[in-house]
């Protein structure tokens, strides 16, 4: 503006190769400087923009991964909220592997079983690898066991020799008496004897078996010895974390 004085400094750098030949003809206040001297400050001033630079590079790349690894650990939150169960085919602890979280071991030699869509059962356990088969397990069905004995042939048998014996008769049997006052007439005058028969010996009888043969009935055996089964299916073992926090 006008009345106002002014003043710039500006800083020349000029190559030379005498500065013996260069007059000063504008202000006698300009400096002249070697080549030397020119060259080191050239050299400063690009290793001061370098340095510049290359913070700021490097500010710039941090601030790039800062906001990389932020966005993977958001993706990763959203992909594990507290609840996930994970499998590994690898022995892998996800609480060294991803140290801000919580994981919980769901159990060793466990299937996974689907529970109720309330979820009101999530994380109760049950069942056995191993049964023993009772009789209620059985279909309700009956066995049928019959059979019969082996045929005996006809055969004629003969008992043993005895039986004697006499009976006791009228009057006029051959025996002795055994009523010695039997009255008989019309008149009731007559006396008699009753005597008995004679006296049979011991004697035998022929008897006729026919061939023949008997049913049975009965148990069987014990079916087995009650021991129990496993019940485990091929499988492959996995490890199973669930995340608690």
């Amino acid at each position: 503006e006008q009345g106002a004085g002014r003043m710039s400094t500006v800083n020349i750098y000029i190559t030379v190769n005498n500065i013996a030949d260069v007059q000063l003809i504008t202000d006698p206040a300009i400096i002249l400087a070697t080549i030397t001297e020119v060259d080191k400050a050239k050299g400063e001033a690009k290793d001061y923009a370098d340095e510049i630079v290359g913070n700021l590079d490097k500010n710039i790349q941090q601030v790039i991964a800062d906001a990389i690894t932020a966005a993977k650990r958001d993706f990763w939150e959203d992909d594990n909220p507290v609840g996930t169960t994970r499998f590994f085919n690898q022995n892998l602890n996800p609480n060294e592997r991803w140290p801000w979280s919580q994981w919980v071991y769901t159990g060793e030699n466990k299937t996974i079983r689907v529970g109720r869509a309330d979820g009101s059962d999530v994380g109760q356990t049950g069942g056995s690898d191993t049964v023993t088969l009772q009789q209620a397990n059985l279909p309700a069905v009956q066995v049928n066991v019959s059979g019969e004995t082996s045929e005996l042939p006809g055969q004629e048998l003969t008992t043993r020799e005895a039986g004697r014996h006499k009976h006791k008769g009228g009057m006029l049997a051959p025996g002795e008496a055994w009523d010695d006052n039997y009255i008989v007439g019309s008149d009731n005058d007559s006396r008699r004897t009753r005597n008995y028969t004679d006296e049979v010996a011991d004697h035998s009888h022929i008897v006729d078996l026919p061939a023949h043969k008997h049913t049975t009935t009965g148990k069987t055996d014990n079916l087995g010895e009650g021991k129990s089964f496993s019940v485990v299916e091929a499988h492959t073992l996995l490890m199973c974390w669930s995340r608690v926090a």
